[in-house]
């Protein structure tokens, strides 16, 4: 039996040092890659960030923005429509409204001066307006003798929809602006429906309610105008 003569490698332990280095080098991080350059999203080993994609999520950060600012501002809008709110900066303006009736007669709120008035913003379409309207048409029934007068704006409507609704809930006996093109809401400066604004006896502007009536609303800016 013959021995390897010492220093030298047999023909099969050369053969694995060659395998093994060739599997090191094709297993091996891309440390000595020039700087700059990209590791291919198919070569990169896995759970390594791939260059490429952090500039997408850059680009989708606008839009995520935008879809969140959209989301929130649509629930503001409709917890003012479930619960309403008092807007206390309101402009002392002096609404000029004037028009047809649902029932096509001329009216000019001018006509008003010398009492106070509650300017209703409804359309038939509105459920918080059905809810508000009972207590709208008993607030103008109670307090009419002391001075109290309404005045309806049916906004971006249709005609027939909106005498039905009045047919099915009442009219309270006040006039209602019929605004197909919501060009009287936008004079008065409401956003939706319902809106209140209470006019003082030079008709002006000094209250603004955003969302349905309640009496507690009633009480607390209503009354007092009565009474100044």
């Amino acid at each position: 039996m013959s021995r390897t003569p010492r220093g030298t490698r047999t023909e099969d332990r050369a053969g694995d040092a060659r395998a093994k280095a060739r599997t090191s080098r094709a297993g091996a991080p891309a440390e000595n890659a020039p700087a700059g350059s990209r590791v291919r999203e198919g070569d990169a080993p896995r759970g390594s960030r791939v260059v490429g994609a952090l500039p997408r999520v850059r680009r989708l950060r606008p839009a995520l923005a935008v879809v969140l600012a959209t989301i929130l501002a649509a629930v503001l809008a409709y917890g003012l429509a479930r619960k309403g709110s008092t807007d206390p900066a309101v402009i002392r303006r002096t609404p000029d409204l004037a028009g047809s009736t649902l029932d096509g007669r001329d009216f000019r709120l001018a006509g008003l001066r010398g009492h106070v008035v509650l300017v209703n913003v409804w359309a038939s379409w509105c459920g918080p307006c059905r809810e508000e309207l009972p207590l709208l048409l008993d607030t103008v029934r109670r307090y009419a003798p002391r001075g109290l007068r309404a005045v309806g704006v049916d906004t971006r409507d249709g005609r027939p929809a909106a005498r039905a609704f009045l047919e099915e809930s009442g009219d309270g006996g006040f006039p209602h602006l019929f605004d197909p093109d919501g060009r009287l809401a936008v004079e008065l400066g409401a956003f939706g429906v319902p809106e209140t604004f209470l006019l003082d006896r030079n008709g002006v502007i000094v209250r603004r309610r955003v969302g349905p009536l309640t009496e507690e609303w009633i009480e607390a800016n209503v009354l007092p105008e009565l009474a100044a």
